[in-house]
């Protein structure tokens, strides 16, 4: 068994856009521009310190990092790095168990990646729990 995990497809700037425009049926130049709007809004908003909250998603937030001390392994010479804000996302719990629970099915049927990555070059990208498959705005 190999220790390297296997690289999975991406899913690309073109392609997800072809996919917001089938799935929410409407034209692709208005799904480029929703996905831009979207993008740029999660963007603005992190850079005004504010977290992006999708309750059956995730959360897209800024997290910083501590100063601390590195070290040049040739000349074990040490240095400070210094704290950091980096971008993070954070996975929801119906997220979690949505995943959790298609890795079960994938081990249980090894073939599931197989399937799915074969055929007419659509993926079949379904929900696996009804958690995840809630809006992601909620109106509260």
């Amino acid at each position: 068994m190999s220790r390297y995990v296997q690289k999975r497809p991406q899913v690309y700037p073109k392609e997800f856009i072809r996919l917001l425009s089938e799935n929410a049926s409407i034209p692709e130049d208005e799904a480029e521009t929703l996905a831009d709007a979207f993008l740029e809004t999660i963007v603005s908003s992190l850079l005004q310190d504010r977290s992006i909250c999708f309750p059956a998603f995730g959360i897209f937030e800024l997290r910083e990092s501590s100063e601390r001390v590195g070290r040049n392994p040739r000349t074990m010479e040490e240095y400070i790095i210094p704290n950091t804000l980096r971008p993070v996302f954070r996975a929801s719990k119906a997220l979690r168990e949505a995943v959790a629970e298609y890795a079960k099915q994938r081990k249980a049927n090894e073939n599931t990646l197989k399937d799915i990555s074969e055929g007419d070059g659509e993926k079949n990208f379904q929900t696996v729990s009804d958690k995840a498959s809630a809006p992601l705005f909620d109106d509260e």
